[in-house]
C-alpha cells in the first residue's frame, strides 16, 4: 500500500521543519540561518513546552503561537479549509508542537511513527506492544493524544520524522471530527498497516506497486 499523502505542502513542511530545528541547540555551522521569527526559540522554548502536561498550558506557549501562525500563513488558496484561522486549529497546533518537542533526531527515511513502533526486536516483541499501540490507536480527546504520542516518541529514543509526525498528527484530529470517515481512507487504518507488516513485506508490496504496469496514479 502506497504512503497516504501528506495534507501540508510543501511551504508548511519546510515551516514544521524549520521550527523544530529553532528548539534545537544551535551552532555556528548552520546549513542555513534560522528566519527573524524563529530567533530566541532555542532549548528554553523546548524545555517549557514539554514541561506542559495538556493542550491548555501549551496553548499558552509563544512557540505554539510562532509555529500556529506559519503553518496558517503558509496555507495554499485551496487549503484555507484546512488550518482556518480559528481557535479550534490553535489547539490542534498545540497539540503537535507538544510532541514535537520530543523529538531528538530524525531518521535517514520518511516514514510514520508506526513503522519503527512495529519493528520487532525478538521474535515475540515489538518496540511499542500490541496492548499498548492499541490503546494509542483508541486515543480521545487532545490530552489523551498529547499523553500516547509522547510515550511513543519516548519510547523510540525521541527519533521521529518531524514533518511526517505532525502530518499524521493533524489528520488524526482532524479525522475525529469526520462522522462520515470510511476506516480505510484514515491515518489510523495507515498506522495499523505500518505497525503490523514486517519490514520485509512492506517492501515486498512496495516492489510489487513499482512494477506493476497498470497501477499509473500518483
Amino acid at each position: 500500500m502506497k504512503p497516504r499523502t501528506l495534507s501540508l505542502n510543501p511551504a508548511q513542511q519546510q515551516s514544521v521543519k524549520l521550527w523544530w530545528q529553532a528548539l534545537q541547540p544551535q551552532s555556528a555551522d548552520q546549513p542555513q540561518p534560522l528566519p527573524p521569527d524563529l530567533w530566541g526559540l532555542g532549548r528554553g522554548a523546548r524545555a517549557s513546552l514539554r514541561r506542559c502536561p495538556g493542550v491548555d498550558e501549551l496553548l499558552l506557549e509563544p512557540a505554539v503561537h510562532v509555529l500556529a501562525h506559519r503553518l496558517i500563513r503558509d496555507r495554499g488558496e485551496q487549503q484555507a479549509w484546512l488550518l482556518p484561522d480559528v481557535p479550534a486549529t490553535y489547539e490542534q497546533i498545540a497539540l503537535v508542537a507538544g510532541v514535537l518537542a520530543l523529538v531528538k533526531s530524525e531518521p535517514a527515511e520518511r516514514h510514520t511513527l508506526a513503522v519503527d513502533l512495529g519493528e520487532k526486536i525478538s521474535p515475540d516483541r515489538r518496540r511499542m506492544s500490541a496492548l499498548r499501540f492499541t490503546r494509542l490507536q483508541r486515543s480521545q480527546g487532545a490530552d489523551e493524544l498529547l499523553t500516547q504520542w509522547r510515550r511513543a516518541v519516548k519510547l523510540l529514543n525521541g527519533q521521529a520524522d518531524v514533518v511526517q509526525l505532525a502530518d499524521d498528527l493533524l489528520a488524526w484530529q482532524r479525522e475525529q471530527g469526520e462522522a462520515n470517515l470510511r476506516v480505510a481512507h484514515g491515518v489510523r487504518f495507515h498506522w495499523a498497516h505500518d505497525y503490523f507488516l514486517p519490514a520485509r513485506d512492506r517492501a515486498a508490496v512496495a516492489d510489487d506497486l513499482a512494477n506493476d504496469p497498470s497501477d499509473t496514479q500518483g
